[in-house]
């Protein structure tokens, strides 16, 4: 690839789209049903997931129940984080992967097998069923259990089933970098934080299973299998939230075995399960609006530069933007007559050094990057709790850049040689100000003649 569409800074060769095989079946199933569409997908995603868990500990023994209480934690845990996003693959395929080798048969296997296929080109997390299986595997040869011999035939094709996507073998060195890759500028990817109010802590269902974890460990019933997986899931969740769904699936499937016994009325069960359905079901569907805007909405405003790009729109100012890493593929969506310098498609697309220029543009120890790349526009947060941030700052004392316009979280730059009068401002911006700060003469122009569009 010599020129990327969307972006216009130095990029790889090649676009590992990892996810290609989601995103392809999203737009179909959107373009067929749109957003109610995706929600019944997300929700069959949910079933298969859950009737996995199910069978997993009706396998082990356990009561209906204790069974049922504990996956209705764990769907409340799971709650906020199963959008229709690729990571889904990964939530259905990993206790579906569990249920196939615990049945262990030569059917089982193969299927996984095929899933395993499937897998690798809905997401590169697919690293999480050879990791499952090779810890099946190990546990079964130092066990001395006939069925290591399946487990390893299936161990051995792996890396080569993962050589079955668009881009073959060469797939395999983007996985490991992927992997290995850390994403400290990725707020999913921070540590759990333990600090939150226990009435507001999306990850207290997370919290209360690892605690009680270490004293169910020692339960035989949970297998060697289950305690490798749990603890390494739980150190997962620990060191990046993104990972708190790995290891609630994981107690999901595993801590089952090590709960009490308790046999109920049958007419107790049923209610029960008829509440823990439609308990999980509204968890698992809760705050997801599946519409997808095409317009601002009031609380997006918070998130994204809505503001400042109704105002390039209603001026007519397109070209490269130099951007926040976070709005990058809103921008894209909301501009596709522009390109820009960073996007979460982060190293699927750009080479280590374009990242690395990226995060010291971004922390204002690099500003004249932007002009390097050849940027027409910054378009950045404008400030942090302590003020306007290093970069915004950097930006005001070069003559370079003109700062155009100002939100309370965004600030927009142009090109000093583009500047002039007679800028429109979007009804809906009234609060927004044209050349906020104090910099240069040269810079800090006064503009008059702000019309209201359509004025």
């Amino acid at each position: 690839m010599t020129r990327d569409p969307y972006a216009f800074v130095p990029v790889n060769s090649v676009w590992y789209n990892h996810e290609w095989l989601w995103e392809t079946r999203s737009w179909l199933v959107y373009a067929l049903g749109g957003g109610p569409a995706l929600l019944i997908v997300k929700a069959l995603c949910g079933a298969l997931a859950f009737t996995a868990l199910a069978w997993l500990g009706l396998r082990r023994g356990c009561d209906g129940v204790p069974l049922l209480a504990l996956l209705s934690v764990v769907a409340w845990g799971l709650g906020p984080d199963v959008h229709v996003r690729p990571y889904v693959a990964t939530y259905t395929l990993f206790p579906i992967s569990i249920a196939l080798l615990e049945q262990g048969s030569r059917k089982a296997l193969t299927l996984l097998a095929v899933l395993f296929v499937a897998w690798v080109n809905l997401n590169a997390s697919f690293v999480v069923g050879l990791g499952t299986v090779f810890i099946y595997t190990l546990v079964a040869l130092l066990k001395r259990r006939p069925v290591w011999r399946s487990y390893g035939v299936l161990l051995a094709a792996m890396p080569f089933l993962v050589c079955l996507n668009p881009y073959g073998p060469a797939y395999w060195p983007f996985v490991v970098r992927a992997v290995t890759m850390p994403r400290p500028y990725i707020t999913e990817f921070a540590p759990m934080p333990w600090a939150l109010s226990p009435l507001r802590d999306p990850f207290l269902a997370g919290k209360l299973l690892l605690l009680v974890t270490p004293f169910l460990l020692w339960r035989r019933r949970i297998g060697w299998e289950g305690g490798a997986l749990l603890i390494i899931t739980a150190g997962m969740a620990m060191s990046s939230y993104r990972h708190v769904p790995l290891f609630l699936l994981a107690a999901g499937a595993y801590l089952p075995a090590a709960l009490p016994n308790i046999k109920p009325d049958p007419r107790v069960l049923a209610a029960f399960a008829v509440a823990a359905v439609l308990w999980n079901g509204a968890l698992l569907t809760r705050g997801l609006d599946l519409t997808v805007p095409t317009r601002p909405s009031a609380a997006a405003d918070y998130w994204f530069p809505y503001g400042a790009v109704r105002f390039m729109k209603a001026n007519g100012l397109h070209g490269n933007i130099a951007n926040q890493f976070d709005w990058g593929e809103f921008l894209m969506w909301e501009m596709p007559d522009c390109r820009v310098s960073f996007d979460g498609r982060l190293e699927t697309v750009y080479p280590k050094a374009t990242i690395d220029e990226n995060l010291a543009f971004l922390a204002g120890k690099q500003p004249g990057l932007a002009q390097q790349w050849g940027a027409d526009f910054v378009l950045v947060p404008f400030a942090d709790p302590r003020g306007p941030t290093p970069l915004v700052q950097a930006l005001m004392k070069d003559p370079f850049w003109a700062p155009l316009y100002r939100s309370d979280n965004t600030a927009l730059f142009i090109q000093s040689r583009f500047m002039r009068r007679g800028w429109i401002m979007p009804p809906q911006d009234a609060d927004a100000e044209l050349v906020p700060l104090t910099g240069p003469p040269s810079v800090n122009m006064p503009l008059t003649g702000i019309k209201p569009a359509g004025g």
